[in-house]
């Protein structure tokens, strides 16, 4: 599932993947200048989660 999920990611174009021909198999991913543009939307779902913290937590603690 997480092979899939980086593959995905990398053919929209959010990763870079680097194989090494290696043994044992190396591979390596990091992000893609164009993951700059979503920056400014991961500080925001950040600062809502912290806004939301103790709600979230409180939620999961009456499950």
């Amino acid at each position: 599932m997480l092979t899939k999920s980086l593959r995905e990611l990398e053919d929209d174009g959010l990763v870079t993947r680097v194989q090494f021909n290696e043994v044992p198999p190396h591979v390596e991913y990091s992000l893609s200048d164009m993951r700059k543009d979503l920056f400014p939307v991961f500080y925001s779902i950040m600062n809502w989660g912290f806004k939301h913290e103790k709600e979230i937590y409180e939620a999961k603690e009456d499950k």
